[in-house]
């Protein structure tokens, strides 16, 4: 908590987050059983292990929410079901009209050739055209959704990508997920001027052989890195997205992969692990085992403390049982370039298509059928099974109804967050 001291007293001087403060506790009060303690418990369990950063006087916890004073952070809030009193009970059993996040594959296209790509058994998808890019932007946010995401494929591939983005209004912030390939500082300040107020770079190491070969492109590492120097200089909220093998976790190289990240200046380093989807839906071999888990939320928790590393972001932390749970659903959601609507960008579970159902539709839809705030990570721990059933699966997506009735999502046990905002011990 000390980390965020400084922080914290600066937010509760600022205008726009005292009133959001004032206003979540209105909007709770009408239901007897909230409690403002609990509020705060809850609130303090979220950031008691990560770094609150300000940029351009925006509060971010983390990338996976909003920034605390922006219009986007409130439509996250009111995008819950039910009015009155039924409003709390939604925020305390994770029920929403919208996710938090959706990230929509602007392109499948790519020059490289990822080790780990999730999208790798989808193939070459036909592109969505601008005009229904910006149409399904508008329904995305008339929905609730507070981040809009721009993933690939190689997301900067596409020339109008800044037309897309800046059709988005301040109900939502964007960011774009890219390899860094193409990313001209000029490109960058456009990105910046269209309204984007954060790029991910892929890096997965420090020795660029070593990166090269991963994502089967040469000279990858160095597009990276120059690629990061550009967003910096531009002005973007500036993060780095690394795959951690059990490799990284050896021997402290992701904590010295972390200290030339602060060196660099990034903003947020985003950690995720191999995911058993794409081309590693059936290489059990590069999966992190519990132990090797725990290293990197441990790895997480130290960062945050630590003002010499950069502000870290597990997934594994953020999905764990102590704090919101896996988002597949719930907090996030995915479409690719054609439009199939997915719970996560790793479970190739199709819930149908946004230009052929309306998103709000389809999501309420999936959301009904396995959208339950759980502790553990769908595709680990839930899509294994399913692949099983089906044999010499060669390309994606598989349609929902494969989606097992029996599986253990059907009553999960509720995540932290949730627990402490009703009052319960955890």
């Amino acid at each position: 908590m000390l980390m965020n001291a400084w922080v914290i007293l600066n937010m509760v001087f600022d205008r726009k987050c005292i009133k959001l403060g004032w206003d979540i506790h209105n909007m709770f009060s009408k239901n007897r059983s909230y409690r403002m303690r609990n509020l705060i418990k809850a609130g303090l369990n979220v950031i008691k292990n990560d770094r609150i950063v300000k940029h351009e006087g925006m509060y971010i916890v983390n990338s996976f929410m909003p920034p605390l004073n922006s219009k986007a952070y409130r439509s996250i809030l009111t995008a819950v079901p039910g009015e009155g009193s039924e409003i709390f009970l939604s925020h305390t059993e994770g029920k929403r009209k919208a996710p938090i996040s959706i990230y929509i594959s602007a392109t499948s296209k790519c020059m490289y050739d990822c080790w780990h790509c999730s999208a790798a058994k989808r193939g070459i998808q036909c592109d969505t055209d601008t005009d229904r890019m910006i149409e399904l932007v508008r329904k995305i946010q008339n929905m609730g959704t507070g981040i809009i995401g721009f993933t690939g494929g190689e997301p900067l591939l596409r020339d109008d990508l800044e037309k897309i983005i800046s059709s988005i209004d301040d109900r939502s912030v964007s960011f774009v997920f890219s390899t860094g390939y193409g990313l001209t500082y000029e490109r960058a300040m456009k990105l910046k001027a269209s309204g984007l107020l954060g790029i991910a770079i892929s890096l997965d190491s420090l020795d660029s052989k070593e990166h090269d070969k991963g994502r089967g492109f040469e000279g990858a590492y160095d597009h990276a890195i120059k690629a990061i120097n550009h967003a910096k200089k531009a002005g973007l909220y500036t993060m780095v997205q690394t795959v951690c093998t059990r490799e990284l976790l050896a021997d402290n190289k992701l904590y010295d992969f972390a200290r030339f990240m602060k060196e660099l200046g990034v903003d947020e380093m985003r950690i995720i692990q191999p995911l058993p989807c794409g081309r590693l839906d059936s290489d059990s071999s590069s999966l992190l085992n519990a132990e090797e888990e725990r290293k990197l939320i441990d790895f997480h928790i130290q960062c945050n403390h630590n003002k010499k590393l950069p502000k870290a972001s597990v997934f594994s932390y953020f999905e764990s049982d102590g704090q919101f749970g896996c988002g597949a659903a719930v907090q996030h959601s995915y479409i690719d370039s054609e439009g199939n609507l997915y719970p996560c960008d790793f479970v190739p579970l199709s819930f149908g298509n946004v230009f052929v159902t309306p998103i709000d539709v389809l999501w309420q839809r999936m959301h009904g059928s396995i959208g339950k705030p759980r502790g553990y990570c769908f595709s680990k721990a839930e899509l294994k099974d399913i692949l099983k059933t089906k044999e010499n699966v060669k390309c994606y997506p598989l349609e929902a109804e494969d989606l097992c009735i029996e599986c253990k999502c059907q009553n999960p046990k509720l995540p932290a967050f949730y627990r402490i905002l009703k009052g319960e011990k955890v």
